[in-house]
């Protein structure tokens, strides 16, 4: 694994509130990422505002591509396989 693969798996981990679950966090990062994607479409917003959005998405999916590939993962095969999927679409668009 890339030294900026594992540089933002433990960024993600350090942003883990102690009292929330895994799931808790990726929702919470989840849902953070389109806010700023919402926030970005409005009129008011600059380009580099949504290049912002777009980026921090990106990263995001970046590390779950990290977490979905660690042999400790107990993901189902086919989620896993689903999300990496997903996560090379953004990586396709963004």
């Amino acid at each position: 694994m890339s030294a900026p693969g594992k540089d933002k798996l433990n960024s993600y981990t350090t942003h883990q509130r102690k009292d929330e679950t895994v799931r808790e966090t990726e929702a919470r990062a989840l849902l953070s990422c389109a806010s700023r994607l919402e926030s970005a479409r409005k009129p008011e917003s600059s380009k580099e505002d949504y290049a912002s959005a777009i980026k921090h998405n990106q990263q995001l999916w970046t590390i779950f591509q990290v977490c979905l590939c660690e042999p400790e993962n107990k993901l189902p095969q086919d989620l896993k396989l689903l999300l990496l999927n997903l996560s090379r679409y953004v990586d396709k668009i963004s």
